[in-house]
This record gives structure tokens, C-alpha cells and sequence, in this order.
């Protein structure tokens, strides 16, 4: 968690500054049980959308809605803001050194995603379909990247019809 913590203390004061004033929280559900969960809808000018939601109780970070329009003149990509609303959301839940187990990408419509889905329905074939996917679709590339920023590793991913299961691994550091 520390590095991630860094990693955005480097993120130049233009970023901060739009994920400071366009960023709410919003405490989802607390349950009898302490269960938490908080989402994260960041709008940065153009019509770019980012909307994160984690469950503190099963350590689940669903990717809601994470679209950059083409034409983003904030520079921000998902990665940045995903670890912007993730240690946000940590400080609001108290859980500074939590990381998620697991992310779901919800909706998926990006067009290289769905030709790597499609093929692995065809096919079945996992080993190939991983590399596809997370080797050539954009959704893929994005959750390898934001894996790497949060010091996880995809151990597997599965899917159902519009949903995108990922489970990691925490890399020892």
C-alpha cells in the first residue's frame, strides 16, 4: 500500500488537482456485520467517467464504469485514477493497508475485449485466451496495469456473459 501511496504522491499537481475537485465518495452500505462498501465516481472534464466501487468485506474492487473519452484533454488514464479512489476510499473505511483480492469489470464494451472473450468461447482454449486478453484488449492491458500498480498479481480470470473476473496474488516486495 505504500507504494501506491508513492506512486500517486508522484502524479504532477494538474492530476491531483482534477481528481481533488471532480472525485466523490459516497458509503454504499454499511451492514450488521461492519460490512463496507464505498464507491468512487471521478468526472474529469471531457466526457471521460470513472466509477470504482470496493467491498471492504469481501475485498472486491468492481470497475463500474472506467471510460476515457478519445478526445480526454485531463491526461488521466484509469490507472491513475483508480489508485487516486483507492487510497480514498482505504482512509474513508479506515483500511490503510487493505488491497483488493479481487477485481470485476462490469459492462464490458470495449471492442478488443469482446473479440478476446469471443474467440475464448469459441475456442476454450484459457492459455491463449490470457495472453489475448490481457496481452491485446484494452480492458486486459488496463487491469495488468493497475495489478502492477497495486503490487498484485492475476492469478486467474473468468468470466461470465458481461461480467470479467480477475483474482490475485500479492507479489512479495
Amino acid at each position: 500500500m505504500k507504494r501506491l501511496e508513492e506512486i500517486v504522491k508522484t502524479y504532477p499537481a494538474n492530476k491531483l488537482d482534477l481528481l481533488n475537485a471532480n472525485t466523490k465518495f459516497t458509503i454504499k452500505s454499511e451492514g450488521r456485520k461492519g460490512a463496507l462498501t464505498i464507491r468512487a465516481l471521478s468526472l474529469p472534464p471531457s466526457t471521460s467517467e470513472f466509477e470504482n466501487i470496493m467491498d471492504f468485506n469481501t475485498g472486491q474492487l468492481t470497475f463500474e464504469s472506467n471510460f476515457r473519452d478519445k478526445n480526454c484533454i485531463s491526461g488521466l488514464n484509469a490507472t491513475e485514477v483508480t489508485s487516486y479512489q483507492y487510497l480514498g476510499m482505504t482512509k474513508i473505511a479506515g483500511a490503510l493497508n487493505m488491497l483488493p483480492k479481487t477485481f470485476l469489470r462490469e459492462g464490458i464494451s470495449n471492442p478488443s475485449t469482446k473479440k478476446a472473450i469471443e474467440i475464448y468461447r469459441a475456442d476454450g482454449n484459457y492459455p491463449k485466451f490470457y495472453r489475448n486478453f490481457v496481452g491485446s484488449s484494452d480492458n486486459g492491458r488496463s487491469s495488468l496495469r493497475i495489478a502492477n500498480t497495486f503490487s498484485l498479481e492475476i492469478v486467474s480470470i473468468k468470466m461470465s456473459s458481461s461480467t470479467t473476473l480477475f483474482q490475485f496474488e500479492h507479489l512479495n516486495q
